[in-house]
């Protein structure tokens, strides 16, 4: 057993940007005291992301990660 990794811990980041969002929305107000905003979209609208990944200070320039990323988060947006 390698002693010098058992006690090294690493951030992973993962920064999803949105670049694009284009579609007609809705936007619901309530009356106060309550401080909520909703907001929908009447259809998917069009969505860019872009993921930007990275282990600790240094980016990883994974193509096929962040695709999948991407995808997932657009079927994760989909749902009602």
């Amino acid at each position: 057993m390698d002693v010098g990794m058992m006690g090294k811990q690493v951030p992973l980041v993962l920064r999803v940007e949105c670049v694009l969002i284009k579609g007609t929305g809705l936007m619901r107000l309530r009356a106060p005291p309550t401080d909520r905003i909703w907001f929908a979209y009447k259809e998917m609208p069009e969505l860019k992301l872009v993921p930007k990944l990275a282990i600790g200070d240094h980016p990883i320039n994974s193509g096929a990660l962040g695709a999948l990323i991407v995808h997932e988060l657009q079927v994760f947006s989909t749902l009602p």
